[in-house]
């Protein structure tokens, strides 16, 4: 009888070490999935960041510089000349002053940006 009380006590003892681990267990498997949940938001926040960019840096540029100019359309309006001291001609449509304006930023990114070959040829 002593052996059998002796063997239930090493089961209980086991038992408690078991239990201690499958709670271990579930506590990592509970942070680890929420770590995959806090992954998956941030993907799904880089996916939704990167769908609200322009496709390209020649895109991106149209885009910033219809925003500037529109910002900044009464400093940077090139067409507009002033004719006998105080009546203002516009000789260039803002449309063309765009389109100009994206033309320069458009060379001048693309210069900058593959250095090799403008100096190589």
């Amino acid at each position: 009888m002593g052996n059998r009380l002796s063997f239930q006590h090493q089961n209980s003892s086991l038992s408690g070490l078991s239990d201690d681990a499958d709670d271990e267990e579930d506590s990592l498997l509970r942070e680890r999935d929420m770590q995959i949940r806090l992954l998956q938001r941030k993907v799904r926040e880089l996916e939704d960041e990167l769908a609200d960019r322009p496709q390209s840096w020649d895109k991106a540029i149209d885009a910033y510089v219809d925003k500037w100019f529109e910002e900044n359309k009464s400093a940077v309006d090139i067409g507009e000349i002033e004719i006998m001291g105080n009546l203002k001609v516009d000789l260039l449509p803002d449309e063309l002053e765009k389109h100009i304006y994206k033309k320069v930023i458009k060379i001048m990114f693309s210069l900058i940006h593959q250095p090799q070959k403008a100096t190589s040829s």
